[in-house]
């Protein structure tokens, strides 16, 4: 008997699983946006900002059941079942799974998924308040710790990384943020392999690539900028494989003749080879005023080229002569200019909100160098002053 209910429960999850795959594709045919959708929201966090924090584990003492035990488990379900061979159980099992639409089972094991990982960060970080007002997150355990509850995690929820909870690779952030701590710890191959496991449970697409850049942004925030260009020169030299449809296309190269080459630049001007980084910001431009209207990323031109600008002008003060900074401000406002004039006909023919995105893209350029302007200056003068005092 016993073994005939471990058999139905593992029937069960089979059930569900194939049930979530079907949500899924069904899911991403109705999610995807129209090229116009992107001037109507932000692009996508800027590839080497660190992924946003994943929500935690629960306390041993009080462990939610897995996803799929929660959904399984029924009254019905724990009745003896009748004596029949392998055919007949599963008949059986079948017939008294609860009965719940699709999008209920997938909403139930979302919502388990999702309270765990509240909890998680609720045993990995505390808010506190500070007196000035606002407020800072903290870790609330070591390194070690952390490490440990997040593979506990991660361990505990691996199923899932192959049914997929709105996407292949449910657990890529809790991974990502796991590489992140054993890097921390000097860990490193624990750290890569993290990295390629969760790249490896990501299906074939943009997903793996943007893992891909979490991964080379990771390397070089730890001092190894050679493997980090290494990763970056393959996505970026890699052929596109034939996507389903042109949007999933789009959304690959996006991210291979854009998103990559951003952070392989700002990884050069970090390790000094500047040329290297001028060369790869010089493509980002060239790539994004070559995109048609057709292109899913058409609306986000003026978010990549003006992070391209951005970088730039971050180069020229990074090489100006601090006793000649206004010489590097003109430097930098010709590259805002350029970045206006080559913007023009895009915002002329564009509606109210593009124009108003391309010209504030302006006005935060000018002000980035007027800012970076600024601070030299102020160094400059406390360097004088303290080489003229006795």
């Amino acid at each position: 008997m016993k073994n005939r209910l471990v058999l139905a429960g593992t029937l069960v999850g089979l059930c569900l699983a194939a049930v979530i795959v079907v949500l899924v594709v069904k899911a991403r045919d109705a999610a995807r946006p129209s090229v116009e959708d992107g001037l109507a929201a932000s692009p996508s966090a800027a590839p080497d900002e660190v992924m946003s924090l994943p929500s935690s584990a629960p306390d041993e003492a009080t462990a939610l059941p897995s996803p799929v035990e929660a959904v399984a488990a029924s009254p019905a379900e724990s009745k003896e079942a009748p004596a029949a061979d392998d055919a007949d159980v599963e008949d059986d099992i079948l017939s008294e799974l609860p009965q719940m639409s699709d999008r209920e089972r997938y909403e139930k094991l979302y919502e388990a998924l999702e309270a765990a990982r509240k909890d998680l960060s609720d045993r990995l970080y505390e808010t506190e308040e500070l007196a000035r007002g606002g407020h800072r997150v903290r870790m609330r355990v070591g390194l070690e710790e952390a490490a440990e509850i997040l593979e506990e995690f991660i361990n505990r929820f691996s199923p899932l990384d192959s049914v997929g909870i709105g996407y292949p690779g449910t657990l890529t952030r809790e991974r990502t943020m796991l590489a992140e701590f054993y890097y921390r710890l000097k860990r490193t191959e624990d750290a890569r392999k993290t990295f390629e496991t969760a790249i490896a449970k990501r299906s074939e697409g943009e997903g793996r690539d943007r893992t891909t850049i979490s991964w080379a942004v990771a390397e070089g925030r730890m001092g190894d900028a050679a493997f980090a260009e290494e990763l970056l020169l393959d996505l970026i030299s890699s052929p596109i494989p034939p996507q389903s449809d042109k949007w999933m296309h789009d959304d690959r190269e996006t991210v291979r003749r854009l998103e990559a080459p951003l952070t392989l630049a700002r990884i050069y001007r970090k390790s000094g080879q500047i040329n290297d980084a001028q060369m790869q910001l010089d493509k980002v431009c060239r790539f994004a005023l070559s995109l048609k209207k057709e292109h899913q990323a058409y609306g986000n031109i003026p978010y990549f080229y003006s992070r391209a600008c951005s970088t730039r002008i971050g180069i020229i003060f990074d090489l100006a002569d601090p006793s000649n900074v206004d010489a590097a401000l003109q430097e930098a406002e010709k590259v805002v200019s350029e970045y206006e004039t080559n913007l023009s006909d895009y915002r002329r023919q564009g509606s109210d909100h593009r124009k108003k995105y391309v010209d504030n893209r302006v006005k935060s350029l000018r002000k980035q160098a007027r800012a970076r302007a600024e601070k030299m200056k102020k160094e400059t003068g406390a360097s004088k002053t303290a080489d003229e005092s006795p």
